[in-house]
């Protein structure tokens, strides 16, 4: 979502209709996380114990060769540069969804998650989103499957 702000502001005054489709993009992004999460919480929940915990907020820099994009002063007026930059975002969101980088991402920092690598029952190794800014090592925690990787804290922390 902040990209596509940044992206809306940089090119949005002599590019108004890029400048809108920016703008649309990151307001959708932002208000489909925001229900799907809440919706999430409405799912079944499982009680884990968290064997070993990890906190991965830190690796939030590896998120911000991202955000140096709309800094490469790419002139949108030729379709060929525009084509190039589709793709570019493409090849970095496929390596972000694909290397777990997306569950470190900027708008659910915003919205107070903090991102934890988390052992469970059995030793599975998970990530987990919760509000909480720490979880000790041994507790028990309600958690929602978001997929086979990602568990999100049943209950706001705080």
């Amino acid at each position: 979502m902040p990209l596509f702000l940044i992206m809306a502001i940089k090119y949005g005054l002599p590019h108004r209709y890029f400048g809108g489709a920016m703008l649309a993009l990151g307001l959708l992004s932002a208000i489909v996380l925001v229900l799907y999460l809440n919706a999430a919480r409405t799912f079944g929940s499982d009680r884990v114990v968290m064997e070993k915990v990890s906190a991965k907020d830190t690796e939030a820099m590896s998120y911000i060769v991202t955000y140096l994009i709309p800094f490469l002063d790419v002139k949108i007026d030729e379709p060929t540069n525009l084509i190039s930059l589709g793709l570019l975002f493409t090849v970095v969101g496929v390596l972000y969804v694909h290397s777990n980088l997306i569950y470190i991402n900027p708008t659910l920092n915003m919205l107070g998650y903090h991102l934890f690598e988390v052992e469970i029952e059995g030793g599975k190794s998970v990530a987990l989103l919760s509000k909480r800014g720490f979880i000790e090592k041994g507790k028990a925690l309600d958690v929602i499957p978001l997929g086979n990787q990602i568990l999100l804290e049943a209950k706001n922390a705080g």
